[in-house]
């Protein structure tokens, strides 16, 4: 079954036992979870082919362990935890395409703790840069990385833990050096610069 939804709208709260698994056909859903002190603090996104809730569908938690919101308007495809395992165990293409997703993920997820771990307020944005370029970029002939996602400074602030002042002092800096452009909501970002700007080569051909 498809359902629509509109920006703005909860499709799963944080606490909550999910009414099946979710595939996102269209559109884009953002996963945070609310500090003690009301801040947002975003997790991930979930784009088109992805899956949610992850850890209720694979039977680890039972209730959602975020929020999952809308950024957009969109379409998704319902079905029960039952069928879905089903459907997976009797098509070994399925199966394989679902573990080259999860791996995928596992290894941006890695990357996003490792942006966390960083102790400067500058690193910290651009390790979270290299993990938005790319987990949720898409990659021109001439190396520009743009991201699918329309973000805003409080978003970006939101998903490394800084204030958007901060935040956004440091983007008018990488913005200068020319390694990141952005304009309204939407970004793009020179791979080879940020590559050269945190100054390690570990991830610089991970693709995912």
């Amino acid at each position: 079954m498809i359902k629509k939804f509109r920006q703005g709208d909860i499709l799963v709260y944080q606490g909550e036992m999910p009414q099946g698994a979710y595939i996102l056909k269209s559109g884009i859903v953002k996963l945070y979870n609310i500090t003690t002190q009301g801040d947002e603090r975003i997790a991930a996104f979930k784009l088109p082919g992805d899956m949610f809730p992850t850890t209720w569908s694979f039977q680890k938690v039972a209730p959602a362990i975020y929020y999952y919101e809308a950024q957009t308007d969109g379409e998704m495809y319902t079905t029960t935890n039952e069928s879905f395992h089903k459907f997976i165990k009797r098509n070994p293409a399925a199966m394989s395409a679902v573990a080259d997703h999860y791996l995928g993920h596992y290894a941006g997820l890695l990357m996003r703790i490792t942006a966390l771990e960083q102790p400067k307020a500058s690193d910290k944005v651009l390790h979270t840069l290299y993990y938005l370029a790319q987990c949720y970029g898409d990659e021109r002939k001439d190396g520009i990385i743009c991201i699918r996602i329309y973000l805003t400074q409080q978003m970006i602030a939101d998903l490394i833990g800084l204030t958007r002042e901060t935040t956004a002092a440091e983007l008018v800096k990488l913005k200068k050096s020319g390694i990141l452009k952005y304009k309204g909501r939407e970004y793009s970002i020179d791979r080879t610069k940020l590559i050269e700007a945190i100054g390690e080569d570990n991830f610089k051909d991970l693709k995912l």
